[in-house]
């Protein structure tokens, strides 16, 4: 018997062609996208998806994302693990960053953005420490809206 993630890449590979080729067609994009909601809803219903252009190569992306919801970042991941490999399809974990963007999130008057966020990193006796620092920041500002970003 398939489990929920295998019954949506089959659903997705079904559907492939579709998908690839009329995600940017008005007439299309209501089945696509409730359909799309309604099989991603089976497995969780806080997991979004996000399509790019077709690029220059012919892939197109589409990205799942748990739209910022920390407990559904494992059904994320485990999703995009089992997906397929496909010639004119690339599966990402998440929201992906696009060059030039300039996407900033604001939530209860506080906004963020790409650019306001910066890291460090250093490594040590093989383990690795990140420390994540956000410009303009304090303890009153909201946490949660960050994981949008991730």
């Amino acid at each position: 018997m398939k489990n929920l993630e295998e019954k949506f890449w089959f659903w997705f590979v079904d559907n492939q062609s579709l998908l690839h080729d009329n995600i940017e067609n008005k007439s299309s994009q209501k089945w696509i996208f409730s359909s799309l909601n309604a099989q991603l809803s089976n497995i969780d219903d806080n997991l979004t998806f996000e399509f790019s252009p077709i690029r220059e190569n012919g892939v197109r992306e589409f990205s799942i994302s748990a739209d910022g919801m920390r407990g559904s970042f494992a059904n994320v991941r485990k999703l995009i693990a089992l997906s397929p490999d496909l010639k004119n399809w690339k599966f990402n974990a998440f929201r992906q960053r696009v060059s030039g963007d300039n996407y900033s999130v604001n939530y209860d008057g506080y906004t963020i953005g790409y650019d306001d966020i910066f890291y460090r990193y250093s490594t040590s006796n093989g383990e690795l420490g990140i420390e994540l620092n956000i410009r303009n920041y304090d303890e009153t500002g909201k946490c949660k809206m960050l994981f949008i970003f991730y």
